[in-house]
């Protein structure tokens, strides 16, 4: 495991939805881990789930493979690849695999990770 802080360089992941694997032997892969932020490769197996979390920062969840159902602040959501979903920090979540294949998504904390631009932004 490195130490010291991360160094000053980009991390590219080429085709990032399409090459993740289906699924992983593990449960939590870390991918890349900034000073503020990380990207990690989430794999829940049939049949299983994360448990309730609550975190200090948002996350912008990609969704790869599978199908799921994601519980957040008590609201129930459908969930497949290709969606995307924000938890908000605070916010308590579950995500419960609800289908035949492993469950595989990317959460990631660094999609402007304290807010830069005011809300809404938009540029044409």
């Amino acid at each position: 495991m490195p130490s010291g802080p991360p160094k000053h360089e980009m991390a590219y992941f080429p085709n990032m939805t399409a090459a993740l694997p289906s699924k992983s032997g593990e449960f939590r892969r870390v991918l890349w881990t900034g000073l503020y932020s990380q990207v990690v490769l989430m794999t829940v197996p049939v049949g299983g789930d994360i448990g309730d979390e609550v975190h200090t920062v948002d996350q912008a969840l990609t969704f790869t493979s599978g199908i799921g159902k994601a519980t957040i602040a008590g609201k129930d959501q459908d969930v497949k690849a290709g969606d995307l979903m924000v938890v908000p920090a605070g916010t308590q979540h579950q995500f419960v695999n609800t289908g035949p294949t492993p469950l595989v998504w990317f959460p990631s904390s660094f999609c402007y990770a304290i807010q830069l631009r005011p809300f809404p932004d938009t540029y044409k």
